[in-house]
This record gives C-alpha cells, structure tokens and sequence, in this order.
C-alpha cells in the first residue's frame, strides 16, 4: 500500500472517532445522589424527586426516561439532566428496589425505603408518678476536667456588720509629760444684763397751811353837800357805794414738809 493511501486511511478513522467521541461523551450513564420523598396531610407517601446526573436521554418532549417501584411503573411527571419527579402509589411501608432508565444510555437502581408517617395524636394524661428507685451505688471518680478560665471579678459583697468593741486593755499609767505652755487669756465675757431699778421712796407729808392774813379797813366814803332849799324837790339818786378796801397782805408761806426717806437700793445685776 502506498504512502498516500496509508495516510488518506489514518484520516478516515480519526475523522471517525473524532465523530464518535463526542457522541459517546453525550451519551453518559445516570447516575442517582439521593431521592425526596413528599407526603400527603396524613402522612402517606405521594411523590418522589430523584437527583442525580445523566436523568434523561434525550431531555426532550414526551418523556423518555422511565422510573419503576419494586416492579411497578411510576408516572413521570417532569425530568431534567439533574431532577426527575414521579407519582407514587399506594405502597406498605419497607424498602424497595428504584430502577431509572434514561432512554438508551442505561439505567441507575437505588434502594427507595418507603415509610408512612403517623400522625401523633393528642397527647394522653400524665401517669402517677412511680415510686422511687432504691439509689445506685457510687460510680468511680471521673478524672478531674482541666482547670475552667478564671470568671469575671463578682460584684462588691456588703459591708459586713460592725465587730463588737474589744475589750479594754490595761497598762500602766505614763509618766506625766511636762507642763505645756500657757494658753492665750481668753476673750472678755459679755456684759451682764443692768439690774432691776429701786423702788420709789414714800411721799413726804404734807406741810401745815399758813395762817389767814388780817381782813383791810373799810373804806369811808365822802357825804354830799346839801342841795339848796326849794321846793321840795325830787328825790335825789342814792349815794354811790364807797371804795373797798385794799386786800389785806398775804400770810407768810407755811414751813416745807420734811424729806421722804430715800427708797432701798434696786439689787446689782448677775455678772456677765
């Protein structure tokens, strides 16, 4: 065979698995990672959601890829490369065999445990209380766990009541220190309070009254002279009464009364 045609036939076959390559590389197994189930209000399975890779073959419109439950079909109701959900039937809680076929690139099994959930019901009255157990014996010493870190500086206790006063000691008396100096003379004291004022002396008694003085003369008066006869004549007016005598002098004044005696001196007021 030729040179040329040798490599003219090297070509072909990489061209070949160049195009088989990817094809195959497309062309993954699946592979299943876990499985969540979903429960109804009651507690019984109704779905499940298978993850993983590779999930379907072609990812396309209907579905391809097929999923059974301990030989029973389930309906597919989405699946992508990652998620394929199916509906469950009624199954008995236990563990079934999970087989996944994506198209023609091969099938995945998982072991798919099925279990109802109960729904708790309302919780029941408390029992009595049971007699207590007789106490065990002692266990063994657990060794000393390492030392804790110190913990925060605990608040200022307070303050603790007063001790009673100790007992006086007894020594011998010292001996006695030299005179100090002379202190400074005091301030004056404030001035007493004035005492009281003396009574007042009784009143001297009156002095005698004076004698009266000796009453004037009386005064003379001058007759008129003698109308000269006629006719008998009216009767003349009456005489005007004579002058009164002078006042007689004053008597001398009577002596003065003698001196009450003076009253007793008032006491002397408390020293300030």
């Amino acid at each position: 065979m030729s040179y040329r045609k040798n490599l003219a036939l090297a070509r072909a076959v990489a061209l070949s698995l160049g195009a088989l390559l990817p094809a195959a590389a497309a062309l993954a197994a699946p592979a299943i990672t876990s499985v969540y189930t979903t429960y109804s209000a009651g507690g019984t399975p109704t779905a499940i959601n298978i993850n993983g890779s590779a999930l379907c073959s072609p990812c396309t419109t209907p579905i391809t890829t097929t999923v059974t439950v301990g030989g029973t079909t389930l309906t597919v109701t989405s699946a992508t490369a990652t998620v394929v959900a199916a509906n469950l039937p009624l199954l008995s809680d236990g563990t079934y065999t999970l087989v996944l076929t994506a198209g023609t690139t091969g099938s995945f099994n998982y072991d798919l445990p099925i279990a109802a959930k109960i729904a708790s019901g309302a919780t029941g009255a408390t029992g009595a209380t049971g007699a207590t157990g007789a106490a065990g014996t002692a266990g063994a010493a657990g060794a000393a766990g390492a030392a804790g870190t110190a913990g925060a500086k605990g608040s200022t206790g307070a303050t603790g009541a007063t001790g009673a006063t100790g007992a006086t000691g007894v020594g011998s008396t010292g001996a006695t220190g030299a005179t100090g100096a002379t202190g400074n003379t005091g301030a004056t004291g404030a001035t007493g309070l004035t005492g009281n004022t003396g009574a007042t002396g009784a009143t001297g008694n009156t002095g005698l009254t004076g004698a009266t003085g000796s009453t004037g003369a009386a005064g003379i008066g001058m007759p008129g002279a003698d109308g000269e006869p006629g006719d008998d004549g009216a009767l003349g007016p009456p005489g005007s009464a004579g002058a009164t005598g002078a006042t007689g002098a004053t008597g001398a004044t009577g002596a003065t009364g003698a001196t009450g005696a003076t009253g007793a001196t008032g006491a002397t007021g408390a020293t300030g």
